[in-house]
């Protein structure tokens, strides 16, 4: 988690700053969230694949919020 926070915080704060916010980006930090929740008890569970899913799927989140903030 220690590497995806900040890339969540900053994108957050930019996206509040630029009033980029909308249902989108409250979108991607849900999908955000349950991500890397999913990702940390698969990781405790030790299920490799299904983890990696999982990170793709938080990174899906962030990639939302930056979509919205560029564009």
């Amino acid at each position: 988690m220690l590497e995806n926070l900040p890339v969540f915080a900053a994108l957050v704060l930019v996206a509040n700053v630029s009033g980029a916010e909308n249902e989108t980006t409250a979108l991607g930090a849900t999908i955000f969230f349950w991500g890397r929740v999913a990702h940390a008890a698969v990781y405790i569970a030790g299920v490799p694949w299904v983890r990696t899913a999982a990170f793709a799927v938080s990174l899906a989140g962030l990639l939302m919020i930056l979509s919205e903030i560029l564009f």
